[in-house]
């Protein structure tokens, strides 16, 4: 059974941790049950949480960090949460790993990256049409690799999507409705996914996987669904 204990008005977007604490914001205000987190001038877009930090950008690109005991601590534009101590942050068009506690800052990629993927040390981005891997602790290149299409297609591809990683392999879509995997070690592509012969959508989705970016990674499985339409891609047999 549900109770209702609450309700607020004008909430924008709202985030919980996982002490099921509760953060919601207006335009202008972060708050929490019965009080003010913080105030600021400029609007402000939606709050997320990844543990330990609820973060939450502005529209002029400044960051806040929201730690468990609600302090907050300001930085430049969030890309998301690295571990307990760091966050990734925009600075000078590049990809910053910053320590929120001690504000020191490491540039890790030489670009602002808009999608990527962590995992352990490891992150992966697009860099318009390649794949990198780094070490987001130290910034050092591991490999990148230019997203090869698939033999039918003509245009060049780019990422849109991680899915993430299965066994030794990362999975990704791409703009061209192509799901690729590679190698997480050396980079080199295993296997890409396109044609699915005689299906028919609409004038521009035939005999191709319909919007390979809303496809999730679901075990041992890519699934995805288009109105009626639901597909399965098994990883172990292809």
């Amino acid at each position: 059974m549900f109770r209702f204990v609450n309700s607020y008005v004008s909430v924008k977007s709202y985030a919980i941790n996982d002490d099921l604490e509760l953060l919601f914001n207006s335009e202008h205000e972060v708050r929490r049950a019965g009080s003010v987190v913080f105030e600021s001038v400029v609007k402000l877009q939606e709050i997320y949480y990844k543990n330990p930090f609820f973060y939450i950008n502005d529209f002029d690109g400044n960051g806040f960090c929201i730690d468990k005991y609600f302090d907050v601590h300001r930085s430049e534009l969030v890309k998301g949460v690295v571990n307990s101590e760091s966050i990734l942050i925009k600075s000078k068009n590049q990809t910053v790993l910053y320590n929120v506690f001690y504000h020191s800052y490491l540039q890790v990629l030489d670009f602002n990256v808009f999608k990527f993927f962590l995992t352990g040390e490891i992150i992966f981005s697009f860099k318009k049409s390649h794949v990198c891997k780094n070490n987001v602790f130290s910034g050092k290149l591991l490999w990148e690799e230019e997203i090869q299409k698939p033999v039918i297609l003509n245009e060049k591809i780019t990422g849109n999507k991680f899915f993430g990683v299965w066994q030794n392999e990362l999975l990704i879509s791409s703009k061209n409705n192509v799901i690729t995997s590679f190698n997480i070690e050396t980079g080199a592509i295993i296997r890409h996914w396109y044609e699915i012969p005689g299906f028919i959508f609409d004038a521009e989705i035939r005999g191709v996987i319909p919007r390979s970016e809303s496809f999730v990674l679901d075990g041992d499985k890519l699934i995805g669904a288009l109105f009626l339409y639901y597909f399965e891609i098994d990883l172990v047999s292809g």
